[in-house]
């Protein structure tokens, strides 16, 4: 019991430390760069800044295995991950659509890479932090091959995702509730995306995914101007929509993760 509460406060305290070190690594970057100029180019220069920073970590603690790649489990993540990947593509579409109807101007092709960049760096950051690390370190302590186990990792690693947003009360200009709410949604997406690791155990399918739903989410933003997850202000406040789909990501990840379909593919015993 007691290496595993040391386990958590280690996990925690991580999350804690990624948090303060981005927060202090993206106010230099923002004095430095000219915010005007670009559109999501410094989040592309933080985000490789935090993956190396991450992969010295990884390194560290002994852990750089996790980054090897087999095709076979990579499909297999993108086969179980299909139901979010179809959700995301209808919202990228949808988001590219209501832009194009609404008169906006597609902004200029550099700067929709530089977006598409950092939306998929985001994804490689964030699981190389959460997934990669946090959950692999829980699944040294509360065993990954109990389903236990596997439920508490998860349940952790995906409340601390959730609550690092709350930094976007200090670098946007988002209320409370509006960060409360994407909390809440990061809350679910993390279950869903801890839950396709654990079956699929291959980190790259998850970046994909991950990275996939950030440029879905944030694809009105970075097809056509603004920064963060509001494209105008008079989108903000609860949403049906904000509480439906935590709700279906929790209760796919539930199913991913399903008892009996673990033990038939022998990842519990």
């Amino acid at each position: 019991m007691k290496d595993k509460f040391k386990t958590v406060i280690f996990c925690f305290c991580i999350s804690i430390l990624y948090l303060l070190v981005y927060y202090g690594e993206s106010t230099l970057t923002g004095k430095i760069m000219d915010y005007s100029k670009y559109t999501y180019f410094e989040d592309m220069i933080d985000y490789v800044i935090m993956s190396i920073l991450l992969l010295l970590l990884l390194n560290l603690i002994k852990k750089k295995k996790i980054l090897s790649f087999d095709f076979k489990n990579f499909f297999k993540g993108i086969i179980i991950g299909l139901p979010i990947l179809i959700i995301a593509f209808i919202i990228l579409v949808s988001s590219y659509k209501n832009g194009i109807n609404n008169g906006y101007e597609l902004l200029p092709l550099h700067k929709i890479v530089f977006f598409i960049i950092a939306m998929f760096g985001t994804g490689f950051t964030e699981e190389l932090l959460n997934r990669g690390i946090i959950q692999n370190t829980m699944y040294d302590a509360f065993n990954k091959n109990t389903y236990k186990g596997i439920f508490i990792s998860i349940l952790f690693t995906s409340i601390c995702f959730g609550l690092s947003h709350y930094l976007n009360l200090f670098t946007t200009n988002m209320s409370f509730i509006d960060v409360t709410i994407q909390v809440i949604g990061a809350l679910g997406v993390g279950m869903l995306f801890g839950a396709i690791y654990a079956r699929c155990n291959n980190l790259w399918s998850v970046i994909f995914i991950h990275g996939f739903w950030d440029l879905s989410i944030l694809a009105k933003n970075g097809f056509f101007g603004g920064k963060g997850p509001m494209f105008n202000s008079t989108n903000s406040g609860i949403q049906l929509y904000d509480l439906i789909l935590p709700i279906v990501e929790i209760l796919l990840a539930l199913i991913i993760i399903r008892k009996n379909k673990l033990s038939k593919e022998n990842i519990i015993v």
